[in-house]
């Protein structure tokens, strides 16, 4: 039992340091892409970002099927699912912030990074166990 317990320890921080590249580069995806859409194409920002979060979430789902989560199953079984994690992600992130910055005044950039690290924590779990459930 403890043998499978430190293997199960093992596959977890292994496929959590993969979650977590994959969110580097999606980020990275997110920062270029929306400086390209806005600042170079003259696209509104609010336009810019809900191409880019649409664009970075197809690429995140992709490179966690392949490289994190190795899934074997179907883009049609599991795509809804990521999409509606991250959706879920997304609202949560958005009423964190707004209390920490309305109400405990924390400065929103600080308040963006906070939201980050949790997310990173509910996304890891959450697509692990339902969104790529093998």
């Amino acid at each position: 039992m403890r043998k499978l317990k430190s293997i199960m320890v093992i596959v977890y921080e292994k496929q959590f340091s993969k979650f977590f590249s994959v969110g580097l580069v999606c980020t990275v995806f997110n920062y270029v892409g929306l400086y390209l859409l806005t600042s170079i194409l003259g696209i509104y920002y609010l336009v810019s970002f809900c191409i880019v979060w649409l664009l970075g979430n197809l690429l995140g789902y992709w490179l966690n099927k392949k490289y994190t989560f190795k899934s074997p199953k179907s883009i049609v079984g599991e795509i809804h699912k990521y999409y509606l994690v991250m959706l879920s992600s997304l609202l949560i992130n958005l009423m964190i912030i707004y209390i920490l910055v309305k109400y405990f005044q924390v400065w929103y950039l600080i308040a963006s990074v906070l939201t980050t690290i949790l997310g990173i924590f509910y996304n890891f779990i959450l697509h692990k166990k339902w969104s790529f459930k093998g």
